[in-house]
C-alpha cells in the first residue's frame, strides 16, 4: 500500500510529462513550419512554448517544493475552488457556443467566409481553457470558497 506521498509524487511526474509532451508538440510544430519555410507562422507555436514554458516552472516548481515536504498536492479548498470555477466556466461557456451559433451566419454575411467547424471548435476550447483560468483567478482572489472543517483554520468550525 502506497502512502499519499507516494500518489502526490507520482501525479506531480504525471503532471510534468504532460507539460514537457505539449511544449515539445509546440516546438516541433514550429520548427516544421521553419523548415518548410513560413517562418512567420512559425512565431506563434514558439511563443506559445515559451510562455507555456515560464508557467509550467512556476506551477511545477511550487509543487515540487509540496511533494518535498510532504503537503498534499490539493486541499480540500482547492479542489471546492477547481469545481467552482469549473462550474462557471462550463456555464460561461455554453451562452458563448450558443452565441457563436447566433450570429455565425451573421458573420458570414459580413464577409467572414472562412469560419469552419475547426476554426469555432479550436477557439471554443481555447476560449473555455481561457474561461476556466480566468474564473479560478477571479474565486481566488476573492475567497468566495469556504473553508471546509479539515483546513486548519480557526474560524472554519
Amino acid at each position: 500500500m502506497t502512502n499519499d506521498n507516494d500518489k502526490d509524487r507520482m501525479r506531480f511526474y504525471g503532471i510534468a510529462m504532460v507539460f514537457v509532451l505539449v511544449i515539445s508538440t509546440a516546438l516541433l510544430l514550429a520548427a516544421t513550419l521553419a523548415k518548410k519555410g513560413q517562418a512567420q507562422d512559425a512565431v506563434l507555436p514558439m511563443v506559445a512554448a515559451g510562455v507555456l514554458a515560464v508557467f509550467a516552472a512556476r506551477f511545477l516548481g511550487d509543487a515540487w517544493e509540496k511533494v518535498k515536504n510532504g503537503i498534499p498536492l490539493e486541499d480540500e479548498r482547492a479542489l471546492r475552488l477547481k469545481d467552482k470555477a469549473g462550474a462557471w466556466t462550463f456555464y460561461t461557456s455554453i451562452y458563448m457556443l450558443l452565441a457563436t451559433g447566433w450570429y455565425h451566419d451573421y458573420l458570414v454575411d459580413q464577409g467572414l467566409s472562412g469560419l469552419d467547424v475547426r476554426h469555432v471548435t479550436v477557439g471554443a476550447i481555447i476560449a473555455m481553457a481561457m474561461l476556466f483560468g480566468f474564473w479560478s483567478w477571479y474565486h481566488g482572489r476573492r475567497d468566495e470558497v469556504e473553508w471546509g472543517h479539515a483546513s486548519g483554520r480557526s474560524d472554519a468550525i
